[in-house]
């Protein structure tokens, strides 16, 4: 059949089938599918914008995963746009999108636009009470501040990312653990060695006692842990 006479369900079938491409690693053709699916929405006689969200979104983080960053950011613009239209604008997807956005910004060196798109976010999980949606954007401002060695932002921001997690998943749990890792992380490029050393150590030993063995949640206690050791 000709794409634009693709009905719903299948460009929904399409869909599935690019995000399985992409996860297995085979981005060319998870591209090729979610671009025929893009535009087979936009060649149906009224689009829906609720549905190309998502393999907009999908193309987006493609895209930035193959270092295209100025096409991501059109294709993320364009997901927040077709978001906004279908959704109510205080919905959770749109904060998710302006999360993901305001990531590929700071990528891009545009840093005032990513936190003007964390700000927006940030804004609706408040509303919605999305604590750990919340500690993803306050882990997001930590890690730039690190990267522009601003120490004493870092560490707050961590604090607040640790905090959220605490409340809601409580402290013996793996995002707990990797939060406060990369809290001493920052302790320790801060010049606050005794107490990056003594809670990082503490974070190291309870994600190894919880985490499976050969698990990722392993490999990444580990990796954490030299960094806080060599930084």
């Amino acid at each position: 059949r000709e794409r634009g006479a693709l009905d719903a369900r299948t460009l929904l079938q399409f869909y599935n089938v690019g995000e399985v491409l992409s996860h297995v690693g085979r981005l060319k053709e998870a591209e090729q599918v979610q671009r025929e699916v893009i535009a087979g929405y936009q060649s149906s006689a009224q689009q829906d914008h609720a549905a190309l969200v998502y393999p907009r979104l999908a193309l987006a983080r493609m895209l930035k995963e193959t270092d295209r960053l100025g096409e991501s950011a059109t294709l993320f613009d364009s997901a927040l746009a077709s978001a906004r239209t279908a959704l109510d604008q205080d919905h959770p997807m749109i904060g998710r999108i302006l999360v993901q956005q305001g990531d590929l910004l700071r990528s891009m060196q545009r840093v005032e636009q990513a936190e003007q798109a964390w700000q927006g976010a940030e804004q609706i999980f408040l509303k919605h009470k999305l604590f750990p949606e919340l500690a993803g954007i306050a882990s997001y401002r930590a890690a730039l501040a690190l990267e522009r060695k601003r120490f004493d932002v870092a560490i707050t921001q961590y604090e607040k990312a640790l905090g959220y997690y605490h409340d809601v998943v409580g402290p013996n749990n793996s995002y707990s653990y990797s939060t406060a890792l990369e809290l001493a992380k920052a302790r320790a490029a801060a010049g606050q060695t005794a107490r990056a050393m003594q809670d990082g150590r503490a974070a190291y030993q309870g994600m190894i006692a919880i985490a499976e063995p050969g698990s990722s949640d392993e490999s990444l206690a580990h990796y954490a842990w030299a960094e806080v050791l060599f930084e």
